[in-house]
């Protein structure tokens, strides 16, 4: 028997799989896209931009730990190393982004 707000045994395990696959099938960072060059922009791009852009416009002050494109690489591939497609978010933001657009919801260009 499980307690409540606690996860069955083999829900867990099928969870563990499916992120297993999900990992194996998104490729590791270098192959998304996330090189380097990635890195050396995302952090000069954080030192310039170093508050949440989604929490400013409600007027609350959150430190950026993600660098996010506006238009997503899948969508313009292009544009991975462009500064003007580039905004710093929160987690919770970014987070919340991601998920709308791998959704389908999500408003995907400037």
């Amino acid at each position: 028997m499980v307690s409540a707000g606690q996860t069955c045994p083999c829900r867990q395990i099928a969870k563990t799989e499916t992120a297993r696959q999900y990992d194996e099938q998104r490729g590791n960072s270098s192959e998304r896209g996330y090189d380097w060059q990635w890195r050396k922009l995302r952090d000069r791009h954080l030192a310039g931009s170093p508050l949440c852009v989604e929490c400013l416009a409600s007027e609350i002050v959150e430190v950026a730990v993600d660098v996010d494109h506006i238009t997503p690489i899948r969508l313009a591939p292009e544009r991975r190393l462009d500064p003007t497609n580039l905004q710093s978010l929160c987690r919770r933001h970014h987070n919340e982004k991601t998920r709308a657009e791998s959704r389908g919801h999500a408003q995907t260009s400037e």
